[in-house]
Formats: structure tokens, sequence, C-alpha cells
């Protein structure tokens, strides 16, 4: 097994451990859990103003996300791409997905829909 799939994998083995209490997004009517620990919380924008950061960051493990339809992570980010999901009852939007080395994790950037996104 290369490395990045095992990283992805003790990320799963992370996220079984913490069992009701690993965050998850809904997105597309369906729950994903994300990277525990990972999500980033930014000072929000104000109305008109311009920032490059964003209102969340987090991991998502791809071999958690495919169907029949999304076979890999380029088909994940590019369904993801500028779609919406919610998140502790906040909705966001994803506006920036980095694939990362090894193509078994993607990183996540998200604004809040409050926040113009």
């Amino acid at each position: 097994m290369n490395p990045y799939a095992i990283q992805a994998n003790d990320v799963i083995a992370y996220q079984n451990e913490q069992g009701d209490n690993c965050p998850m997004i809904t997105w597309n009517e369906k729950q994903y859990p994300i990277l525990p620990n990972s999500v980033e919380n930014f000072t929000p924008l104000r109305p008109g103003g311009f920032s490059f950061f964003y209102d969340g960051k987090f991991l998502i493990v791809v071999s958690q996300w495919l169907s029949p339809t999304i076979t890999n992570a380029t088909q994940l980010a590019a369904a993801l791409a500028n779609t919406f999901f919610t998140y502790n009852d906040g909705k966001y939007k994803f506006k920036g997905l980095r694939i990362l080395s090894g193509a078994t994790m993607i990183e996540c950037s998200a604004n809040a829909l409050n926040q113009n996104a």
C-alpha cells in the first residue's frame, strides 16, 4: 500500500474512533465525515468586503465520497465545485478544492452563504 493510502486509512480509523463526535457535512442530501479538528474559522467578511480567507477549511477522504458516477478525486472535485453543503446548521459553498498528493484526500475551503459565497 502506498503512503497516501495508508494516511487516508489512518484518517478513516480516527474518524471511526470519534464515533458520533466525528464532524459531518451534508452534501447532496447525504452526510459525509470530514477530518476531525481540521475545521478553521476565520473572521467573517463584512458586507462589500474582500478577503483571501475562507470561513472554513477541512479535509475529506476521497474513498468515502465515491459513487457510480464519481470514481476518482478529479471527478469528486469537479462535482463539489461551487456547490452547497450544511455544517453545524450553517449553509456553505465550496469555493476552493485542492487535491492532495496521492489523490486520496481533498482540502476544501468554503464560505458561508451569509458572506456572499
